[in-house]
């Protein structure tokens, strides 16, 4: 299997629509991770509120950011399937524009593609939040066995915090379309 080599090593995308409300806490979570090599492209899928000046403002401070706007409402898996189009990382991280990833997230899941065997896939559990950022409850999922057993049939795992080799899901076909 490949090793790392490219720079910007992980293109982070995030589909943005109206998420005005929360879109500021899912950038500076991103933006100050303590693992730097990224390309953080976002594309605005025809929002009706700030969140396009939003993202500009960041864009034009922040030079990993690559800001794409849909001239139509495209949904998120064909928005996603653009954006991986266009990444040059060896490795994809989803995060979603409502949410927060922890600060230690890309080095933690960096580290996990330096170790054998070599995943293709890796991710983390999940907390639920309020609007305020306040604990609902940590997400609940089967054991790894029951996970990997279940592929196909049922998803457990969460999208935001995935992190994937590029060549894996570019060889499964990127995102299914079928699903906005």
């Amino acid at each position: 299997m490949a090793r790392l080599t490219h720079s910007p090593l992980v293109s982070v995308l995030m589909s943005v629509h109206n998420s005005a409300n929360y879109l500021e806490g899912a950038l500076e979570s991103i933006i100050h991770q303590t693992y730097q090599n990224f390309e953080f492209l976002i594309t605005d899928d025809c929002s009706t509120d700030e969140s396009p000046s939003i993202i500009l403002r960041y864009a034009e401070r922040d030079d990993r950011i690559r800001f794409f706007r849909n001239e139509e409402n495209q949904g998120l898996t064909k928005s996603l399937n653009d954006m991986l189009q266009r990444a040059e990382g060896d490795l994809i991280a989803r995060m979603d524009a409502d949410d927060i990833s922890r600060l230690r997230r890309f080095e933690c899941q960096v580290s996990a593609f330096e170790e054998e065997p070599i995943p293709d896939v890796v991710f983390s559990n999940t907390r639920l939040i309020d609007k305020n950022g306040d604990l609902i409850c940590i997400s609940w999922r089967p054991s790894e066995k029951q996970i990997v057993d279940q592929l196909g049939q049922r998803c457990y795992i969460p999208h935001p915090p995935v992190m994937t080799r590029a060549e894996a899901i570019r060889g499964a076909g990127g995102y299914d379309e079928s699903y906005w």
